[in-house]
């Protein structure tokens, strides 16, 4: 009868799973639905996405569909897979990855977003009518004032911060009955209906509503450049999906036919790009978003009842309060299911007024200390260094153009100490920068060192603990060779080891290589700029360029981020050939200067670059008079 039971109870768990298999591949014959947030009006949303759901349909071959959600809705929307796609605008995405963390959902990462009217981003404007008296954001206090929506970047967090900054608290200061109008569209119609003194928008907003003329409006504050919009997939989209929609959205400008389709739109969307989630690194300080932290629950076993509870748990006590202390983490008191990360302290006797501690993260032993009782209070300091040093922090480099400094989005808000080394990746190459070397802020860090020169915008930075006193570090160097061996006690670990190392070779070797006909391919397209210079045509040299880094790419001889870079130089260089700027003398002896010696490196590239942005805006300027 047991066995019967348990049979019994086997096969309804099969049929229970069948069901769900069977539902997911219901699923598949489901319509791909990209989901758009209304942050303008909803007719240009739809009248601009609509071309790109039909071309999306045509390349994977699925019926696809077009839907508008609220800025509050659309997050939930793609949290429980009921669309593939997502467009968020920035602070909704920032909102949204925060959420997804916080209720332990797959996390989602912005793939791409686009260029619109020429550019990456859009400007965040707080304006009024210039008939009126309003010269300075303090003369908007105690008159009427209209946000759009709470999610929103330019039509609430990026304003509300400013004039928190300039000494308005809006719900305290602010007249209106309704502070927040619920879209950007609602906001410019108040204004226009004279049910608001100002609003917080963005510059294309105004541009393109063809009822107010800007020459009427008077910008009190206007933004740095906001980066436009994240395109997101759900987590349940499948990987087939995922690149085909990516390698079309990514080629879509190169196409005339499918160019024309989709890019002559009212919004002025004309290219997608890729990007990744630190693109929006630098607007979240701005909005005021708490970074999301990694949660850690502390449990510990206790070996021996013998052992004295009262001094155990106040070292345990003292772990929780040291790891809080650090801002780094968020303890948790309780287990809680979404925690990825999980501390177990063993204690035991290792003889007389002796505790040996081990401690496993994740299952995993972290380290041992022998300590003796009487010191048993200086333990919390050496855990913490340990826990440090394995919870390092990835993010990318920014640049400051209005303040010319390198830096990157973390700071003493976020538990950066001059204990901490920034190091960035160049290619092989890895920069290092200690205490010495940079300026903390609260929400940033500067960088000094003299080594900036060689820094580029996005490179790879990783922020970790590193002291080298700690007691921590020299327990980690002394049992680092004496435990490896003993960690290899059978066959099957050399086995490993040696698996481990011919896959990391070959990595190493393949990777080399594409970095090489990366780097011969960046030569090509100096070499071809130095040609222009000295008067040669150049655009058959283009065009052949082109192909052959497309055949790269296609064969997979190149990264995607490499292939990217360089059709992006290839379209600068396209730029300044049929810009045809007319070179001054003082210009020209420059540029022999810089191509001299045959060859023009990516420094002499950014340069050259730099000359002739300088010498278009000359000529504007001289046109205007």
């Amino acid at each position: 009868m047991k066995y019967k039971t348990i049979f019994l109870f086997i096969v309804v768990l099969f049929l229970f799973d069948s069901q769900n298999v069977l539902a997911q591949t219901d699923k598949s014959n489901e319509p791909f639905i990209l989901g758009v947030v209304d942050y303008c009006d909803s007719a240009k949303i739809i009248s601009t996405y609509n071309p790109v759901v039909q071309e999306i349909e045509r390349v994977i071959g699925k019926k696809s569909i077009l839907k508008v959600f609220p800025y509050d809705r659309l997050k939930y929307a793609i949290m429980h897979n009921e669309i593939d796609m997502a467009v968020f605008s920035p602070n909704a995405y920032i909102d949204a990855k925060k959420e997804f963390v916080a209720n332990g959902f797959p996390d989602i990462e912005a793939f791409a977003s686009h260029i619109a009217n020429g550019r990456k981003g859009y400007y965040g404007v707080i304006v009024v009518f210039d008939s009126t008296n309003y010269l300075k954001l303090s003369d908007l206090k105690g008159h009427r004032f209209m946000f759009t929506h709470t999610l929103s970047t330019s039509g609430y967090k990026l304003p509300y911060n400013v004039l928190i900054k300039h000494g308005i608290e809006p719900s305290l200061e602010f007249t209106s009955d309704e502070l927040f109008s619920g879209s950007h569209i609602l906001s410019i119609k108040a204004l226009l209906e004279g049910k608001t003194d100002g609003i917080a928008t963005y510059l294309e907003a105004l541009i393109q509503e063809p009822s107010i003329d800007t020459a009427d409006l008077r910008i009190l504050h206007k933004t740095g450049l906001i980066p436009y919009n994240a395109y997101v997939f759900a987590p349940g989209t499948d990987e087939k999906t995922r690149r085909q929609v990516k390698n079309f959205m990514f080629h879509a400008h190169e196409n005339l036919d499918v160019y024309n389709r989709i890019f002559k739109n009212i919004l002025g969307i004309s290219q997608w790009f890729p990007i990744d989630d630190s693109f929006y690194n630098g607007l979240r300080p701005l909005c005021g978003v708490k970074r999301s932290k990694p949660e850690i629950y502390i449990r510990y076993k206790n070996e021996h009842s013998s052992l004295y509870n009262d001094t155990i748990m106040f070292m345990l006590q003292r772990c929780r309060e040291e790891l809080m202390s650090t801002n780094r983490f968020d303890v948790l008191d309780l287990p809680d299911a979404h925690a990825k990360d999980s501390v177990l302290f063993k204690i035991y006797h290792a003889q007389k007024n002796m505790y040996s501690i081990s401690v496993y993260l994740n299952n995993k032993l972290l380290f041992n200390q022998d300590q003796p009782i009487d010191r048993i209070s200086d333990f919390p300091e050496i855990f913490l260094r340990r826990i440090l040093e394995v919870f390092p922090i990835k993010t990318r480099l920014d640049y400051d153009g209005k303040n010319k400094y390198w830096m990157v989005h973390y700071g003493t808000n976020d538990g950066i100490t001059e204990d901490y080394v920034l190091e960035i990746t160049k290619g092989q190459k890895k920069i290092r920068f200690t205490s010495v070397d940079y300026q903390l802020n609260e929400s940033f860090t500067v960088l000094h060192s003299g080594q900036e020169q060689s820094l580029s915008k996005g490179d790879p930075v990783h922020i970790f603990f590193c002291d080298e006193s700690s007691p921590a570090n020299q327990t980690q160097n002394k049992g680092l060779w004496d435990n490896f061996w003993s960690q290899l006690d059978n066959i099957w670990g050399v086995i490993g080891l040696l698996a481990a190392i011919i896959t990391a070779t070959l990595g190493a070797f393949f990777s080399y290589r594409k970095k090489k006909r990366f780097k011969y391919m960046l030569h090509q397209a100096n070499y071809i700029l130095k040609e222009y210079f000295e008067g040669k045509e150049i655009d058959q040299n283009l065009s052949e360029l082109k192909m052959q880094i497309g055949e790269l790419f296609e064969k997979h001889y190149i990264k995607e981020q490499h292939y990217q870079f360089l059709k992006e130089k290839i379209i600068e260089i396209k730029t300044i050939v049929s810009q045809r700027t007319q070179i001054s003398d003082s210009l020209k002896t420059e540029i022999d200067r810089i191509t001299s010696d045959g060859v023009i490196t990516e420094k002499e590239y950014n340069r050259l670059m730099n000359l002739l942005e300088r010498e278009e805006r000359k000529k504007g300027k001289n046109k205007e008079v």
